[in-house]
């Protein structure tokens, strides 16, 4: 038996891309994954291996926390909570939320009027 993938069809193009953590799923793919979790998980996978399994293949961060918010059934906030906590995901996790930061200070820094 072959090592599992969760995002077969897309893999390399999807690793290759998300190299800088900028490209989540779509919708269709999401559910792909999601629906292999959800597999593995019956078949007994504890959310750790699930966890290892997806840093892998490089799955972007936020899809990690929708993908936990989804099978542990809680609220989003709480699984954004337990992967920016965890060391799997806490490098990826900062860097997105240091991005973010500074995304947000060039924004609230431009003169929205300057062309007006």
């Amino acid at each position: 038996m072959g090592k599992p993938c969760f995002c077969k069809q897309k893999k390399k193009e999807y690793s290759k891309v998300n190299q800088g953590g900028i490209l989540m799923l779509n919708k269709k793919d999401y559910h792909q994954v999601l629906a292999k979790v959800e597999d593995k998980m019956e078949e007994g996978w504890t959310l750790e291996q699930v966890l290892i399994q997806l840093k892998k293949e490089n799955i972007f961060v936020l899809d990690a926390i929708r993908i936990v918010r989804d099978i542990e059934h809680t609220s989003l906030s709480q699984a954004k909570d337990f992967i920016a906590n965890h060391e799997l995901w806490k490098d990826s996790y900062d860097a997105h939320e240091a991005f973010h930061d500074e995304l947000n200070k060039e924004i609230r820094n431009q003169d929205i009027f300057a062309n007006a």
